[in-house]
């Protein structure tokens, strides 16, 4: 599984860390303040099977903005979701997106101290019917 996480702040690498670890799965960064394995959000997403958005709640919204865009040029089996601490703001951003892309927003129930997810809590919140 290829899984790009947009954000380099202390959850992002947290996210990094555990999923390519207890997942063994492929995980890249993206992030739009430097260049890490992505020039682009574009980029990220033709390479990715799950795109995590851990960055900050403007960026999260202009990211899902960018990505419903990209999604709709070339719809694809993918999903995507935020760990955004705040709901409201991001949540009606999901609305249209092809039905191909799986979209959510969850908020994980731990800070970046966590040294794995299990036995941690995930609240989700469902973006499309």
């Amino acid at each position: 599984m290829r899984i790009t996480i947009s954000g380099y702040g202390k959850m992002g690498k947290l996210f990094g860390r555990v999923i390519s670890k207890e997942l063994n799965a492929e995980v890249k960064f993206y992030s739009s303040h430097t260049t890490l394995d992505f020039s682009s959000l574009s980029e990220a997403y033709e390479w990715s099977d799950v795109i995590i958005l851990a960055s900050t709640i403007e960026n999260i919204k202009a990211q899902i903005k960018e990505l419903r865009e990209v999604s709709s040029n070339n719809p694809k089996d993918i999903m995507i979701f935020d760990i955004a601490t705040f709901k409201r703001d991001v949540v009606t951003e999901y609305q249209g997106f092809p039905k191909e892309v799986k979209v959510a927003s969850v908020h994980p129930m731990f800070g970046p101290g966590a040294k794995s997810f299990r036995g941690h809590l995930f609240y989700h919140h469902s973006c499309k019917k």
